[in-house]
């Protein structure tokens, strides 16, 4: 995908107000100039948080457009507050932060297809 020359398209929705969030309908695509008037953002971010203080623990997904990348196209873990946690992907790619863009599961995803392999063809 290709960022547009008047700003980025992000996903922009948390799934404990918009149920389909998840996933991701194209309503939810947007240029994030539309929701803050200005062009400044250049990154779709998707944070995971893990809330703790509630009465019973929630897990809540947020999509948004971001102006500042401190870490790159990468994913990283933060625990600023001691009753949560969240883990925050950023990337400079038109809806780049789906609901499919897990880490996690790649990495899973890819060690079953490689262990398929060799255990099925040894050499």
């Amino acid at each position: 995908m290709i960022t547009t020359f008047f700003g980025i398209k992000c996903y922009q929705c948390r799934d404990d107000t918009e149920k389909d969030c998840v996933g991701n309908p194209m309503k939810y695509l947007k240029e994030c100039a539309e929701k803050t008037g200005t062009s400044r953002e250049r990154y779709c971010r998707k944070v995971s948080y893990k809330i703790y203080f509630l009465p019973k623990e929630k897990d809540v997904i947020v999509r948004e457009c971001a102006y500042n990348n401190d870490e790159g196209d990468k994913c990283y873990y933060s625990s600023e507050w001691n009753k949560g946690s969240s883990f925050i992907c950023e990337c400079p790619t038109d809806g780049c932060n789906e609901s499919s863009h897990d880490p996690i599961v790649s990495f899973t995803l890819m060690g079953y297809c490689l262990g398929f392999v060799f255990w099925n063809f040894p050499s």
